[in-house]
């Protein structure tokens, strides 16, 4: 006859067994770095226009997200991906002394864009283009000097794809909280060409779980849960 705690130590053991499989199969985590950027400058109108001096960034960040290794938050070279870029800006410039632009910049990126930390882990090599849900509205006065400028207003609302992104360089990526980054994105307002000069500093970093290590996590639970019901049968 079989003992009452036989079927409970063989779903253990193939509890056990599971787990097992499953971390044999498990992944690299990821790291989310968050960015901010509001150091960054735009310049457009070759260079006439340059946001600061002429109007400020208010705000701006984004995060990266890399490959690393398990349980730590020190990055690997492979996968990598740029998520929740937003900008905020006032524009207010003077150019020539006589034209007189200003207005507002805002977008939060629509989905994210796919890229590759190479082997040196200093830059990402991304291929795809960066989409952000626009809101921007740009005036010009005096209207007649305007036309030499530019197409004003500028009003832009909606997704739009602004630009491609190619590499973006990363220094000091696993001196944890001190990772820089320092890149241009050529990118297109309403018509007008423009460059992002993107100048960012860690602020927050976050260990994600991939889901076979959270599986694996809440194996080992059950698997620990069960031994405890065990010896409490025993007793």
């Amino acid at each position: 006859m079989l003992r009452r705690g036989f079927p409970m130590r063989r779903a253990l053991l193939a509890t056990l067994l599971l787990a097992m499989s499953v971390g044999s199969q498990a992944k690299a985590d990821v790291v989310d770095i968050d960015f901010d950027f509001s150091n960054s400058v735009i310049s457009a109108l070759n260079g006439s226009l340059l946001i600061p001096p002429a109007g400020s960034i208010n705000s701006s960040s984004a995060t990266f997200r890399f490959d690393a290794a398990p349980t730590l938050s020190l990055v690997t070279a492979g996968p990598a991906s740029l998520q929740n870029l937003t900008i905020d800006a006032t524009v207010d410039a003077l150019i020539g002394g006589v034209v007189a632009v200003d207005g507002t910049i805002a977008g939060s990126q629509v989905g994210g864009v796919a890229g590759t930390l190479t082997g040196g882990l200093g830059q990402v090599v991304f291929g795809g283009n960066l989409a952000l849900d626009l809101s921007v509205f740009l005036n010009c006065s005096p209207a007649i000097l305007c036309a030499g400028v530019g197409t004003f207003p500028i009003s832009i609302t909606g997704t739009q794809t602004i630009g491609a992104l190619a590499t973006i360089p990363i220094n000091s990526i696993n001196n944890i909280g001190n990772a820089t980054i320092s890149a241009s994105i050529v990118i297109t307002l309403g018509g007008v060409p423009a460059t992002l000069q993107l100048v960012g500093n860690e602020v927050a970093r976050q260990q994600v779980p991939e889901p076979n290590t959270a599986a694996l996590v809440g194996l080992g639970a059950l698997a620990l849960s069960g031994a405890g019901w065990v010896r409490r049968r025993r007793r």
